[in-house]
């Protein structure tokens, strides 16, 4: 993986999980599909982008929903 080895795949879905989903679910108002949209952005997350510290999560958490 290209990300910091201290900040784990189960690290970053665990903590934003839920932020994730409460964000898309306010978009579209479906929690299955608000749950399989957060699952695969933090998927999308974790594999295309080289994450260096934790507080760079949630700004490129939303630049991937921008980009999916």
């Amino acid at each position: 993986m290209k990300n910091s080895s201290d900040i784990s795949f189960t690290f970053i879905y665990t903590r934003y999980y839920k932020q994730a989903f409460r964000f898309a679910k306010s978009y579209v108002h479906d929690e299955a599909v608000a749950e399989d949209i957060a699952s695969e952005a933090l998927i999308a997350l974790w594999e295309k982008v080289e994450i260096t510290s934790v507080e760079e999560i949630t700004p490129l958490l939303f630049t991937i929903w921008n980009d999916e």
